[in-house]
């Protein structure tokens, strides 16, 4: 058996991943998606799987991701000639702290493109202590695009831990970008904290409550929803139904919809964004679904099962146009 697992082996299981979500990145990544920058082997076929459709795109980025993980620990004494799901080598990772350690200095160094994000899925999914202490690592680098890395990362998995609370809240009282404060905010995840943690967190998100980035203010509206055991942020979340960006409009529907905060101011401005004409179809909708926790009179109900209609039927629209 050969010590080091070979390059079309491992594209092969990077292209299935492609096909069967092992390889979550390309679903999570950020806004911007630059390209590996390479170019597809021209030796390799798609014919390596062939009941899957290939683009030339997914294929550099596997061919990139094996040159990546080529001469690493989790590579080793996989059989070539017999391909295995691209899970084995999760698999391997989730048991050999040696093979995790090659994988984060790999990531460390690996250049920006989609090599990188596919190596990120498969960190992502080990949910070992020491890949979220690596996530951790990044969060607090010097380094601010490791920075912002780092942060998105705990922002995405959603990790309940002080550790990465203390780092988030580290970063929103040092940070000026916007994209970092964002995923700083992002990653400050509810749990189990001690009455001046709470405090203290919900204390720093108000300040981002007017924030001239509408992205800061829509993660601080749903930060805040999320922490608030009192109700206190209830005046918060009314000025964000009527806030003049779309996303805060949508972040303050959706902390009604996963808080279940329920007032009659909330619920009138609900019915103002789902019956707004002008409005965000989408938002229109979820706010329709908001509403469902509300009793309606007769009078209500009728409008809002119109608006409903209304909003699918622009939705519907919007995507034939798109096509």
């Amino acid at each position: 058996m050969p010590r080091h697992i070979t390059a079309s082996w491992l594209i092969t299981a990077a292209v299935l991943s492609f096909g069967i979500g092992a390889a979550t990145t390309l679903a999570i990544s950020s806004d911007d998606h630059p390209g590996s920058g390479d170019a597809p082997d021209p030796g390799v076929s798609s014919a390596i799987c062939p009941d899957l459709e290939i683009s030339p795109e997914q294929l550099a980025a596997a061919t990139a991701l094996a040159a990546l993980l080529a001469n690493t620990t989790v590579a080793e004494g996989l059989e070539p000639t017999e391909p295995a799901m691209f899970s084995e080598m999760i698999d391997k990772a989730r048991i050999d702290p040696v093979s995790r350690r090659e994988l984060f200095d790999t990531y460390r160094t690996a250049p920006p493109g989609d090599a990188k994000r596919m190596l990120r899925g498969v960190l992502m999914s080990l949910q070992t202590a020491d890949a979220s202490d690596f996530f951790i690592e990044l969060a607090g680098s010097d380094d601010p695009e490791k920075r912002r890395d780092g942060l998105e990362i705990l922002r995405i998995t959603g990790r309940k831990i002080g550790e990465v609370r203390q780092v988030a809240m580290r970063a929103l009282a040092t940070e000026q970008d916007p994209l970092i404060l964002s995923d700083a905010i992002g990653a400050l995840h509810p749990g189990i904290a001690a009455e001046s943690e709470s405090t203290a967190i919900l204390q720093q998100l108000r300040s981002f409550a007017e924030h001239s980035d509408p992205q800061v203010r829509a993660q601080s509206v749903r930060g805040m929803v999320s922490w608030d055991k009192t109700g206190e942020t209830l005046p918060v979340l009314q000025r964000a139904l009527a806030d003049a960006a779309p996303e805060v409009r949508s972040a303050a529907v959706l902390s009604i919809m996963e808080n279940h905060v329920r007032t009659d101011d909330l619920k009138q401005a609900l019915i103002r964004i789902a019956n707004a004409p002008g409005e965000n179809p989408g938002l229109r909708t979820n706010a329709v679904i908001a509403l469902e926790h509300y009793a309606l009179s007769n009078e209500e109900y009728s409008r809002i099962l119109q608006s409903a209609m209304e909003a699918d039927a622009l939705m519907d629209s919007q995507l034939a146009a798109a096509q």
